[in-house]
């Protein structure tokens, strides 16, 4: 099985976006944080099994490109997810 690797271009354009989100929600009021994060915990389960999906596909290209102790800790399931959608709301 061939993997490509990934596109650094396509991860810089990614971690850029994120960077200028992250300013964003900074300078928002506390109620729309609150909103945002609310919505995300929403949204996580109502997604979770194409999430699951995702992440497994993720996982399965991971393997033994990086450390097996990494692939373990990058699997989620739907306790994880709940876990994350639980702590957006608190």
């Amino acid at each position: 099985m061939t993997t490509a690797s990934p596109d650094p271009q396509a991860i810089h354009r990614m971690a850029q976006a994120a960077r200028e989100a992250s300013r964003c929600l900074a300078t928002t009021a506390s109620e729309q944080r609150s909103g945002v994060l609310l919505r995300l915990a929403e949204e996580l389960g109502l997604r979770t099994p194409e999430i699951l999906a995702a992440n497994a596909a993720d996982v399965s290209a991971a393997a033994g490109l990086i450390d097996p102790s990494a692939t373990e800790r990058l699997k989620l399931d739907a306790a994880k997810l709940d876990a994350m959608a639980t702590a957006l709301k608190n």
